[in-house]
């Protein structure tokens, strides 16, 4: 028996050569856009992480402005306080002092006045004399 070396295949033609081209082209353009896609989203899905914790890293910094602004406040409100109550303090002292200086010097006046008198008396007997 001898076998037949003839080919059941059609031949190869620009027509068939074209499609195949064209199928092999839609099936990496499919697996292009699929690779584009998987890697948008793995780059979207790692943004939003770093998105998440730079979110808490701010919100912690703003958390901690937040209360040392609070803080600072209570501060200088206290301090406020303190020299408004120093001032209050010195004000009385002053007042203090002042009416003591005053008594003094009403005191003097009146001492002044007494020897002015005997002054006078004095140059009254010393004329009698």
């Amino acid at each position: 028996m001898v076998r037949s070396t003839t080919s059941k295949q059609k031949p190869v033609t620009r027509e068939i050569l074209n499609k195949e081209l064209s199928g092999l082209e839609n099936r990496f353009e499919a697996k292009i856009d699929s690779a584009v896609q998987s890697m948008k989203q793995y780059t979207d899905s790692r943004w939003k992480q770093v998105d998440a914790k730079f979110d808490a890293k701010f919100d912690a910094v703003d958390h901690r402005f937040t209360r040392m602004e609070g803080l600072m406040q209570n501060s200088f409100g206290a301090l406020g306080k303190k020299i408004d109550d120093l001032g209050m303090k010195l004000s009385i002292s002053v007042k203090g002092l002042v009416e003591m200086t005053e008594r003094n010097a009403g005191g003097m006046a009146g001492v002044e006045t007494r020897l002015d008198n005997h002054e006078l008396r004095i140059t009254t007997l010393e004329a009698k004399a």
